[in-house]
């Protein structure tokens, strides 16, 4: 199970972020419990990012709570998070938390994620259990930006379009730009790139593409020719017989 954290270590831990400080969301009011998600707005590809919660028991009584938290297309903690299967033959991961808190008694939790690719990440709502009774939080979506290393990551969703700073035309990033940039780009499939070349059938390169009508014009060519002289000879075979047939009858 993951760790209780005290709220001043959270929101030091969640400052440290490159895009600076994490939000701090609404909280949540649960029968006298206030949940309350702390998670950044913004974070870069390929950069860890830490989400929590900072629970609060503002009720009379002792209460007993419960927090699970879904896991999407995200690298994570596989030591603290859990793999189950549902009643209906689903299977995920998540991060699950359960906690007794005291009237006025507080407690932080937190994880942490690397989001698979670029654009936006949401978070799920998180299912809270208070004393036996099931509620489910806000969901939250979390901006992935492109990180700018020079490199084009075309695993963390890198491409062409959403990160032209590092992905340059007639890259191979599942994006077929169609530029006229001298290089054939492998994501286009044939006649949709300028640049590309058409392979033989023995796998060589015949060359830049060319319009149709010119690379069966030799084929078209020998064809009439073969037709020409093939009328040519019925011709003149229908004449010589035709003089056969004069002469025989001359005589």
């Amino acid at each position: 199970m993951p760790k209780v954290r005290n709220f001043v270590f959270l929101l030091l831990l969640l400052s440290t972020g490159v895009l600076g400080l994490a939000e701090v969301l609404m909280a949540e009011n649960i029968n006298g419990v206030y949940i309350r998600r702390i998670a950044p707005q913004q974070a870069y590809a390929g950069e860890k990012i830490w989400i929590g919660f900072h629970i609060e028991n503002k009720s009379s009584q002792e209460k007993e709570i419960s927090i699970r938290e879904n896991i999407g297309a995200a690298n994570f903690d596989q030591n603290e998070a859990q793999y189950i299967e549902t009643d209906y033959g689903a299977k995920f991961w998540n991060y699950f938390w359960k906690i007794k808190l005291g009237p006025g008694e507080s407690a932080s939790i937190a994880y942490w994620i690397e989001p698979k690719n670029i654009g936006a990440y949401v978070i799920t709502p998180a299912e809270a259990i208070i004393e036996q009774e099931k509620f489910y939080l806000k969901s939250h979506s979390i901006d992935i930006k492109c990180a700018i290393d020079g490199k084009c990551s075309s695993n963390l969703g890198e491409n062409y379009i959403n990160c032209p700073e590092d992905c340059n035309t007639g890259y191979d990033d599942k994006i077929c730009d169609m530029a006229t940039d001298g290089i054939c780009d492998p994501d286009c499939v044939e006649d949709f790139d300028k640049d590309c070349e058409k392979p033989k059938k023995d796998g060589s390169q015949t060359g830049i593409l060319k319009p149709v009508e010119n690379s069966i014009s030799i084929e078209l060519i020998i064809a009439i020719l073969i037709i020409v002289v093939a009328c040519a000879l019925s011709v003149h075979f229908l004449l010589l017989a035709k003089g056969l047939r004069k002469a025989r009858g001359k005589s």
